[in-house]
């Protein structure tokens, strides 16, 4: 089976035809996360501080460029690691995730989910409609999974353990800084080169080592060669301002007071290409290349939203709204895939859920402050992500396992998009494509662009109004049935073989499915076109 990956780059650039507005003059005070985390908004500069190390991932500060991210961590007061990720970097194992010919089963399913016996629905459901085959070393969700790309550590020598202790996130800039003592590093991903970069600036010379594990040191760098399973192929970059000692996976900079680096790397289905996306000159200047990174930051942040907040939680509410922005700008300016289940950052290669794009609240979830804070690219660039790389599998999806037309898709996906009904209790769910289409139709609601709605949202809701046709059926009494249907992660009590979730008509399925109805009548309207679909579908929707 030939393999594919998607490799697109292009700038999402903040819109820039909104109008200004101005920014709340409410400043954030000190507020306790919990007995043991404090965080700190500074008038200035909206700043997230730490007065302690991070133990763990899940107290990184992160960073990123869109396509490159990096999440900081520090372990110690003298030690700092930069989880690296590419969003590209997937591993590529399974060979087949098309789903099987289920439809002749669907019949006997809706029997006796009309016939009120869910139990015996699932396990029929469970028995008979079977997942896609894989290899033998994949099992699962079927679904590929999101992967590190390195760490890269700094360990500074001489750095009192006693030293007062800093760092801090600046939701403004972008940037993450360390003070201890009196030696300060700074790291943050550059929208204008697409690169990752940092600063390491000390008042006396010391000795600082540079740790890539796997890597081959050269005098100024760092090349990380790995291949993920699948053949994917990755290569880190790092090239340093000064000379070290190459060591084994590492650079050894003595006498050094001050140490700049900047990062690439590379991923493809092939070692060369994978190096060749790695390659880059580095900047002559880094401050340049910060001045130049500041500027575009500032431009970008200049037609983002700020809403002001009232109540009595206010104070958290401003923080999150900072940090969304932060996460937005880092997580898709430069990329062209979307923000997964922990948005570009991932440490572990054996992530939550595989890191997977999520498509039962969590994908949604990521993108619903996206166009009420201005980032209508970046929230197009996802539409676009699926419309390229979705269609045909989710319409070929439809037609197997429910001999419908239109589009059916999985909950999970990985980024080649094939759905396979995974084998859970929530495998088959059907309202995936109608939740994403509320994103579809609200793109033009906030951008008014009729262009795009002609184009490619309109074409996204008849697809799903298609599915609906064929999907529904009716009762006697005329009553349209979404069946099966379920709400996600919401079961029966009682169950005696698999955690049971079907039924007729649950409350989200049909919101959904209202809700797709009403939008893609009015898109037809906007667009004067498919007056017999528009009869067909008010029909419906009165059922």
């Amino acid at each position: 089976m030939q393999k594919t990956l998607f490799f697109t780059k292009k700038l999402f650039p903040v819109d820039r035809n909104l109008e200004n507005i101005e920014k709340t003059d409410y400043i954030p005070a000190s507020l306790d996360m919990n007995k043991t985390e404090k965080f700190f908004m500074t008038k200035e500069n909206y700043m997230i501080k730490r007065d302690f190390p991070a133990s763990d991932w899940i107290q990184c500060f992160p960073i990123g460029s869109g396509r490159l991210a990096g999440s900081i961590t520090t372990g110690d007061i003298a030690t700092d690691h930069i989880f690296l990720n590419h969003e590209r970097l997937w591993t590529h194992q399974l060979a087949d995730k098309i789903c099987p010919d289920a439809a002749q089963h669907l019949p006997e399913l809706r029997r006796l989910l009309a016939a009120g016996q869910p139990n015996e629905a699932m396990e029929f459901l469970m028995e008979n409609f079977r997942t896609a085959q894989v290899r033998t070393s994949v099992s699962g969700d079927k679904v590929d999974s999101y992967q590190p790309a390195g760490c890269l550590t700094f360990q500074i020598a001489g750095i009192d353990p006693a030293a007062a202790y800093e760092r801090a996130l600046d939701l403004e800039q972008g940037i993450v800084s360390i003070i201890s003592g009196d030696t300060r590093r700074e790291y943050f991903g550059d929208p204008v080169s697409d690169h990752l970069a940092g600063k390491i600036l000390s008042p006396q010379e010391c000795t600082i080592t540079a740790l890539l594990p796997g890597a081959e040191a050269t005098e100024n760098s760092l090349i990380l060669r790995s291949v993920l399973p699948g053949d994917v192929y990755c290569c880190v970059i790092v090239q340093f301002s000064r000379k070290g000692t190459p060591q084994k996976d590492s650079l050894l900079f003595e006498n050094a007071q001050d140490l700049t680096f900047e990062l690439n790397i590379g991923c493809a289905l092939t070692e060369a290409d994978a190096f060749a996306e790695a390659r880059f000159q580095a900047a002559e200047n880094y401050e340049f290349l910060k001045e130049k990174r500041a500027g575009a930051y500032r431009m970008m942040l200049e037609n983002i939203a700020s809403i002001e907040v009232n109540g009595g939680e206010k104070d958290n509410a401003i923080l999150a709204l900072n940090y969304a922005k932060h996460l937005y700008l880092t997580g898709t300016t430069t990329g062209s895939y979307p923000l997964n289940l922990q948005g570009k950052w991932n440490a572990n290669p054996e992530p939550p859920w595989a890191s997977d794009l999520h498509l039962n609240i969590n994908l949604q979830m990521n993108y619903w402050a996206a166009l009420p804070l201005g980032f209508s690219a970046a929230h197009e660039a996802m539409l676009k992500f699926f419309l390229d790389h979705a269609m045909e599998n989710g319409r070929n999806a439809a037609k197997r396992m429910f001999g419908c037309r239109g589009l059916w898709w999985t909950w999970a996906f990985d980024p080649e998009c094939r759905p396979a009904y995974s084998g859970t209790p929530y495998g088959i769910w059907c309202g995936v494509v109608l939740w994403m289409a509320q994103h579809y139709f609200a793109q033009y609601e906030y951008t008014q662009d009729t262009e795009y709605l002609r184009n490619a949202g309109y074409p996204f809701l008849k697809e799903c109004a298609r599915f609906l046709e064929d999907f529904i059926t009716f009762r006697e009494d005329g009553t349209a049935v979404f069946s099966p249907s379920q709400s996600p992660e919401n079961v029966y009590k009682g169950a005696e073989k698999y955690c049971v979730s079907l039924c007729e008509n649950s409350t989200i399925d049909v919101e959904l499915c209202n809700e797709l109805l009403t939008n893609v009548i009015a898109a037809a309207e906007i667009l004067g076109v498919d007056e017999d679909d528009r009869k067909v579908w008010t029909e419906l929707k009165a059922k």
